[in-house]
Parts: structure tokens; C-alpha cells; sequence
């Protein structure tokens, strides 16, 4: 349109009231090629000329009182004569200000134990083993300091503290 809001399209599986029955999936799939390189699935937000582009948000629905909500799973497939394929999660670069953030949390609890964050290697048997490598920014800038890296261990109201362990391969 050129007075208003652009269309939307929408997508949306069925309902059921049954007490047995699933509520309707919607997949998406690429074509497959049988000697070249099979399509790809793209989700893009809407540019903005003048303003923020869109945003894309990906989330499972809440859970019902004895439930809980879905599980978010984003992996490469498998790979039988090569590499498996890449996963990359990067803000976009900045000119004339920040570059974005990037937050990795998981949700508070009331009445249970705060969630896990894992940060694992897979295991090789034909070479050196994975590396995990964490590190700050850099800068350019006759000012700037180079960025820090902070690990903090969990605080404990009534207890003990978490502590911070660094342990080597054996």
C-alpha cells in the first residue's frame, strides 16, 4: 500500500478441542536436488527506509497449568562423506554507533532451580580434540580499552556462593 500498513500473510494450523488430540503442525520445506544443492528456507524482516527493520522472533508457546513449554532446537544436519554444516549467530555491524548485543539467558524460576547453560564440544576419535574460545573485543581506538572477560559465579542469599572452577584435560 502506499497510505497505510503493508499486508500480512499469515499461516496458521488448526485447532482441536479433542482432550487426545494435537494441535496442527505448519512445516516449512525447502526442495530437495538430487545431484546439486538442495533450496534453502529464509525468514527475513521488512526493511525500513527511514526506521528500524523489522524484527524476527521465534518462540514456543507458554505451557498450560500442568505442562511444560515447547523445546527450541536449532541444529546442522548430519554430514556422512564431510562437514556438517555451520551455526552462526552474529548481530549485524554498526557505522556511526554500537554494534548490536547478543544475550544468551535463561528464565528465572519461582519455586525451583534456575536452568543450565551449556557450552559443549562434540568428541572427535580421528584428530585433536574441539576448542571453546571466549574472547573480548578488540578496539582501534587511541582511547579504548579492549574489551573484558568476566566470569561470575552465582550469589546465594541464605548459603553459599557458586565458585568458579578452571580445570585442564587429562
Amino acid at each position: 500500500g502506499d497510505a497505510g500498513d503493508g499486508g500480512r500473510v499469515v499461516v496458521e494450523a488448526g485447532t482441536t478441542t479433542s482432550m487426545y488430540g494435537l494441535g496442527g503442525d505448519v512445516l516449512v520445506t525447502a526442495g530437495a536436488s538430487q545431484l546439486g544443492t538442495g533450496g534453502g528456507v529464509r525468514v527475513v524482516s521488512g526493511f525500513g527506509a527511514s526506521k528500524h527493520s523489522g524484527d524476527v522472533n521465534v518462540s514456543t508457546a507458554g505451557a498450560g497449568t500442568a505442562g511444560v513449554s515447547g523445546a527450541m532446537r536449532l541444529d546442522t544436519g548430519a554430514s556422512t562423506d564431510s562437514a556438517s554444516g555451520l551455526v552462526e549467530m552474529q548481530t549485524g555491524g554498526a557505522v556511526g554507533g554500537s554494534a548490536g548485543s547478543m544475550l544468551v539467558e535463561t528464565g528465572a524460576s519461582t519455586g525451583g532451580s534456575g536452568g543450565y547453560i551449556t557450552v559443549r564440544v562434540g568428541a572427535g576419535d580421528a584428530g585433536d580434540g574441539g576448542r571453546v574460545v571466549v574472547e573480548a573485543g578488540t578496539t582501534t581506538s587511541m582511547y579504548g580499552l579492549g574489551g573484558d572477560v568476566l566470569v561470575t559465579a552465582g550469589a546465594s542469599q541464605l548459603g553459599t556462593g557458586g565458585g568458579v572452577r578452571v580445570v585442564s584435560g587429562f
